[in-house]
């Protein structure tokens, strides 16, 4: 089904893409030479970005986005090694454990461009690094290091001494992000080996301590990301419910209260875009596999609450402080964090774009209530979706219509809901009518209260409502793209 976003989606994302068009992420500056401890990932996070731009068919953004990472491509033989990757030669002896993140966003990278060009001559270097590196790495993390590390900051660093066989990053966990990379690449080249060798990971992956490791939020769940498609491409289920446990405690420890993360595990100094991206596109996977209310309703919630206002002004994505139930206060601890979050903003909108509505053989889910169209040529359905804040309401305009499907539309906890097309069902599931028509729905949304974390906070629909200064009446949390650097951010307007 093709799905087409209009409205706030829509310019948020070409936001991204205009920031992306500067000179640091196209050739020749994307590529980093001396002094860069993380081979791969500003390379591929920007490759992954360019191709989600592409995908997002956005106009001249994506055609700009294309020409960009064509580019790019055309040049990655002079900064890689002789097996193709970034970085030193694997040895054999010492793993690298930023190596290993920053070639996965790499392998991200290589397989989003060969999924939009088909060209042979990128799944031949992925078929050669996987043979080359990722053949060799089963046996190490079977020795995967369970110690303490140095404290990092916002980009991370590499420990200068060896733990046995693995050189450590600050970022803990990182070694795990691999996780996504890998079983990118499996998709496409299914090797025995390697997937030997993503078992092996998966299963060290599985026994870790998140909590007690203080592991890196955004490692653990690109970590899981890959879980869950491998899950999908071996068909075991047992992994989408290992996936549900992590994502709970994650839930449970590792998000703030207004649904942004911490950056570890037990220590919440400061958000990452990166990991709220991981989250929501999690959330997305969980929900499509149990279709439950609880994650559609977070979708919502991380987009609404913490993604949006984690994208700055200039498009890209920066850092803020991490409100809790000890510190409500929110504000920015770093404006753009422009070498990974703003990269990764573009999975993340392209993820909530193609989201806005999915279906199966019997049901169409409008699940962010975001205005869009849709077309599926093979059950010859054609509708848009128009959104008029001011009065409340979403109207279906249906186009073409042979079979009576469902439609069912995610609304806000407490919602008050009419519909021209009839009462809906008490999961919010309309049918469609043959034909062609208009249909209005009007979501009224009630102010309630919810405990989060520990801490009384006021929704209105999925918008968080901020407390301010001992003020009695809640008041919306800020939009970042309104304010300057050094006020208060976070989200954004009434629902409706």
């Amino acid at each position: 089904m093709g799905v087409h976003v209009t409205g706030e989606l829509k310019r948020r994302l070409e936001a991204n893409a205009k920031r992306l068009q500067d000179a640091q992420y196209a050739y020749p500056q994307v590529f980093w030479r001396e002094g860069y401890s993380w081979p791969g990932d500003w390379e591929g996070r920007t490759m992954l970005a360019l191709c989600c731009i592409v995908k997002a068919d956005i106009g001249t953004y994506s055609r700009s986005a294309l020409a960009q990472v064509r580019t790019i491509v055309e040049h990655l033989d002079e900064f890689t090694n002789a097996d193709g990757y970034f970085g030193d030669l694997f040895d054999g002896k010492i793993v690298n454990e930023q190596q290993l993140s920053g070639n996965s966003w790499f392998l991200r990278g290589l397989c989003e461009y060969f999924s939009l060009t088909q060209d042979e001559t990128i799944l031949s270097r992925i078929r050669r690094i996987c043979d080359a590196y990722l053949c060799k790495l089963g046996e190490f993390f079977n020795e995967y290091p369970l110690c303490e590390r140095d404290v990092g900051g916002v980009d991370g660093h590499l420990e200068t001494n060896a733990k046995g066989s693995w050189l450590l990053s600050s970022d803990v966990g990182c070694a795990f992000i691999l996780l996504d990379g890998i079983t990118a690449a499996y998709e496409l080249y299914p090797s025995e080996k390697l997937r030997g060798v993503i078992e092996r990971m998966s299963e060290k992956y599985l026994s870790l301590d998140f909590v007690k490791l203080h592991c890196q939020t955004h490692a653990t769940l690109s970590g899981l990301r890959g879980l869950l498609r491998f899950g999908d491409l071996v068909g075991d289920p047992a992994l989408y419910a290992h996936a549900e446990r992590i994502f709970d405690l994650y839930c449970k420890c590792g998000m703030t209260v207004n649904y942004a993360n911490y950056n570890w595990f037990g220590k919440p100094y400061w958000t990452e875009p990166c990991a709220v991206v991981d989250s929501l596109i999690v959330a997305q996977k969980l929900f499509l596999h149990t279709k439950r209310y609880e994650y559609l309703q977070l979708v919502n919630r991380i987009f609404r609450n913490a993604l949006r206002s984690g994208q700055r002004e200039n498009g890209g994505a920066g850092c803020d402080t991490c409100v809790t139930s000890e510190n409500s206060s929110m504000k920015v601890y770093m404006y753009e964090a422009y070498f990974c979050c703003t990269m990764r903003l573009a999975e993340g909108l392209l993820s909530l774009a193609a989201f806005a509505a999915v279906s199966d053989e019997k049901t169409i889910w409008l699940t962010l209530m975001e205005p869009c169209s849709l077309r599926d040529r093979d059950t010859e359905i054609d509708f848009s979706v128009e959104k008029n804040a001011e009065s409340g309401t979403l109207e279906l305009i249906v186009h073409k219509n042979t079979g009576r499907r469902s439609v069912r539309v995610y609304f806000p906890k407490n919602a008050a809901i009419e519909c021209s097309l009839g009462k809906a069902d008490p999961d919010g599931c309309f049918v469609l009518p043959e034909g062609e028509g208009k249909y209005l729905l009007r979501c009224r949304c009630l102010r309630h209260t919810e405990n989060i974390s520990g801490q009384t906070v006021q929704f209105l629909g999925d918008d968080l409502l901020s407390k301010k200064n001992e003020e009695r009446d809640f008041t919306p949390i800020q939009d970042a793209s309104a304010l300057s650097k050094d006020e208060l951010l976070r989200l954004v307007q009434h629902f409706w």
